[in-house]
């Protein structure tokens, strides 16, 4: 298939670059749903398809990290690496969280 002959999207507000989860939902597409991989970029869907299941993402991960730092809050009297360390470990729980429900939403 000719990439150059396809329309990847019909407005010009998603042709902006993907980030992390948008090139994830991409890449889960064409390996697991190729059909509607290929029926969307055919539409010129693909991309708006992408970003809102990124902006999707996106919104999830701050909902969730700041439910996380609810529930386990910094350890007082942390100096600044234990603090950054303790939110790093939380962003990376839920950024695996939300690569779940993301591939969870992509098969419905």
């Amino acid at each position: 298939m000719n990439k150059q002959n396809i329309q990847f999207s019909n407005d010009k507000q998603d042709d902006r670059p993907l980030g992390d989860y948008g090139k994830m939902a991409n890449l889960y597409l064409e390996e697991n749903q190729s059909f509607l991989h290929v029926t969307l970029m055919m539409e010129g869907e693909l991309m708006n398809y992408l970003h809102r299941a990124e902006d999707k993402a996106i919104e999830e991960e701050i909902h969730l990290t700041k439910e996380a730092l609810k529930k386990y809050p910094y350890p007082s009297e942390a100096n600044p690496l234990q603090r950054e360390k303790h939110l790093q470990v939380l962003i990376s729980q839920v950024r695996e969280v939300v690569r779940e429900h993301m591939i969870q939403n992509l098969n419905n």
